[in-house]
């Protein structure tokens, strides 16, 4: 255990100990990455009580808006209205500078951080922060944010601790009070938790992702995480192998290759822009197979998580060709005669579901067969495989 984590778990007791270890091993049981969220939010609630609890992404799109999206049980009626004044809330203001209104409070916000948490904001997300560290509650209750979006949910006390933190995302755990503010105490237990809380989600993701890609058939490589910053995180022993077939070895902590670096921003910046089409696959051609890498989830400022594999070299559909489809055609009916669902080879393409089904009318057609498995046969026969 790391000397600071030591030196915080002495100030507990036995009995905030004994819950801490239990809430960590709750969180590292969660396996659903869709359901982690606000489970994970759930089994925190148990050693800080909150009447409200809330997964908080705040995000600046290429407009230079902010804006935020909220993932709550409870029913929130005042967040049309936060969104409004976000600039009133002092920890989004002070992490997005040049880009929000000023705040009306801004200097005594900075008088009184730079008392209560003098690290704070270097890098963001190192402690939880409490509303109290940078406002008065008359200050508070002054303000629109207030006024018309917490006071309508009963929300006077806020503690948050950032999860994810980019220039254009933040990913915030965040929990709200009526009656009473969050303790030092607490906030020593969500500084100990963190750490945890983003682990264990990134593991989530990962065996997510692995258990899909394993039940399709089409893992046959492994998986690797990125920081914010786009360096290595997680490097599983089959990415590390596949990928050091096609670039020089990847470590922990290091850059990827110059150009699967530019695809991953470019591909990543598609995730986050509604409209945009799907993500298209990394490939990379290899002697006799090719590269092939897929992001999974890639939120700007989040950890972006890729998956890698290799495919056989692409000679094969060019024999199916021979059979008057086109390229994209070939490609198609090559991974059905492969046994892959219409889903996976969605997926292996990067193209649509429909898109696939559209090809697969057009070669029953041309092949004059009225089913998958009598065109699979023809393929088979096609490349030799029969």
């Amino acid at each position: 255990m790391p000397s600071f984590a030591r030196c915080a778990v002495s100030k507990l007791i036995g009995q905030d100990i004994k819950a801490l270890m239990e809430c960590v091993r709750e969180i590292y049981s969660m396996q659903d990455p869709e359901a982690f969220p606000l489970g994970m939010l759930k089994i925190v609630e148990k050693v800080i009580p909150s009447h409200i609890t809330a997964y908080c992404r705040v995000v600046r799109p290429g407009n230079g808006a902010v804006t935020s999206e909220i993932l709550s049980e409870s029913r929130l009626s005042g967040v049309d209205a936060f969104n409004r004044n976000i600039h009133e809330h002092p920890f989004i203001n002070i992490m997005h500078p040049g880009v929000l209104r000023p705040h009306p409070f801004m200097e005594d916000i900075v008088r009184s951080l730079s008392k209560r948490l003098p690290g704070f904001g270097s890098p963001p997300g190192k402690t939880a922060v409490k509303i109290s560290d940078a406002l008065t509650d008359r200050q508070l209750r002054s303000l629109a944010m207030y006024n018309e979006g917490f006071r309508n949910d009963r929300v006077n006390y806020q503690m948050s601790l950032v999860l994810g933190y980019g220039d254009s995302c933040l990913s915030v755990a965040c929990f709200h009070r009526d009656t009473k503010d969050f303790s030092e105490r607490e906030r020593l237990i969500l500084n100990l938790l963190g750490p945890h809380i983003i682990q264990a989600s990134r593991n989530a993701e990962i065996n997510a992702a692995r258990r899909s890609f394993a039940a399709n058939g089409e893992l046959d490589g492994g998986v690797l995480t990125l920081a914010p910053d786009r360096r290595v995180g997680y490097l599983t022993e089959g990415a590390g192998r596949v990928l050091a077939q096609y670039f020089k070895p990847l470590k922990a902590g290091g850059h990827l290759p110059e150009d699967l670096d530019r695809w991953v921003r470019k591909e990543r910046y598609a995730l986050e822009s509604v409209g945009e089409p799907p993500p298209k696959p990394f490939k990379k051609a290899g002697a006799s197979k090719n590269l092939l890498v897929r992001i999974i989830n890639g939120r700007m400022g989040e950890q972006t998580l890729l998956v890698t594999e290799e495919q056989r070299e692409a000679g094969m559909h060019g024999r199916l060709e021979s059979l008057d489809l086109t390229s994209r055609e070939a490609e198609v009916l090559y991974w059905v005669a492969q046994g892959k669902s219409n889903m996976a080879v969605s997926g292996i393409l990067g193209i649509s579901l429909n898109t696939v089904k559209k090809h697969l009318d057009k070669v029953y057609q041309k092949l004059g067969v009225e089913n998958r498995t009598a065109a699979a046969k023809l393929a088979l026969e096609a490349i030799g495989k029969v």
